[in-house]
């Protein structure tokens, strides 16, 4: 995905600004809130998680959710008239691709195991 985002997304690397770094950090932090925070809102009213699945294999499934490479570059290519707007907030969704990174980290931290079923 990084080397689609890189040959598709038509940005440079030294279109990083302040712009690139809110759309990356809504994209994690936002998309880790809301999967998270409906998951246990739905296990509260209800409807359980997956069989296996705890609340901390939420979290990380939260925060691997915020690699918002597709739909963001897509949003970032329409919503902004300024190239250098669109260009930085282009490099924001790529920089998303770091979520992996940050989820795979987290997940050893709070110890998220496979569960064989």
């Amino acid at each position: 995905m990084l080397m689609f985002g890189l040959a598709n997304a038509g940005v440079e690397f030294s279109s990083v600004g302040t712009v690139s770094w809110l759309v990356l950090i809504s994209l994690i932090i936002g998309k880790t809130l809301g999967v998270f925070g409906f998951g246990c809102l739905s296990d509260f009213i209800g409807f359980g998680l997956p069989r296996g699945m705890r609340r901390r294999d939420l979290l990380v499934a939260g925060v691997i959710a915020g690699t918002g490479f597709t739909v963001a570059l897509f949003v970032a290519g329409e919503a902004f008239v300024d190239p250098a707007i669109k260009g930085a907030a282009k490099m924001g969704a790529m920089l998303s691709i770091l979520a992996v990174i940050v989820g795979m980290l987290l997940g050893r931290l709070i110890g998220v195991r496979k569960i064989e079923m």
